[in-house]
């Protein structure tokens, strides 16, 4: 077996260990675990929170990232759960969203870092009222995901919106 493949090896064998002893198959704590086993074990819960099992649908990456930002230092290592949320998008591109203010939008992109704080094209104002389209960052103006959309719930503002055009 060459070195890679004896590190390739112990990789998948230790990504189910976590920093405070209580992974398999070995029980081994922080700092007996390799950073690369730690790496694929923070990518191996996020993947399997966000993709569908026999036993449950998937979940929202944001829901993965809550989790994972409360697992530095219990799980795994905190700066490598920092890393790898640096690098996420709790809301990908292309998720409605309403944000606090009661507006609703379609994610446009995440800064790299701020995996909580998307830019978002506002697409109809707090009273479902369609404006023109403008991009907003919600992080430098203060604001936040107050909740994720479905295609249907969009649907349905926008509808109300037509109702509400049409009767005027």
């Amino acid at each position: 077996m060459c070195r890679g493949d004896q590190e390739a090896a112990l990789i998948a064998h230790g990504h189910h260990e976590r920093y405070n002893g209580q992974g398999y198959p070995e029980q081994i704590s922080h700092p007996g675990i390799k950073v690369f086993a730690q790496i694929v074990g923070v990518v191996d819960v996020f993947d399997a929170i966000t993709s569908d099992r026999c036993y449950r649908q998937a979940e929202h990456p944001v829901t993965a990232l809550e989790l994972l930002a409360g697992a530095g230092n219990w799980w795994f290592e905190a700066k490598i759960v920092n890393a790898f949320m640096e690098n996420m998008a709790a809301y990908p591109t292309g998720t409605f969203v309403q944000i606090n203010t009661g507006e609703i939008g379609i994610v446009t992109d995440t800064p790299k870092g701020q995996s909580f704080f998307p830019n978002v094209r506002v697409l109809l104002d707090a009273g479902y009222g369609k404006v023109t389209p403008y991009d907003l960052s919600i992080l430098h103006k203060g604001c936040w995901v107050n909740t994720i959309l479905e295609d249907s719930a969009v649907n349905k503002a926008l509808q109300e919106q037509a109702k509400l055009v049409g009767s005027s």
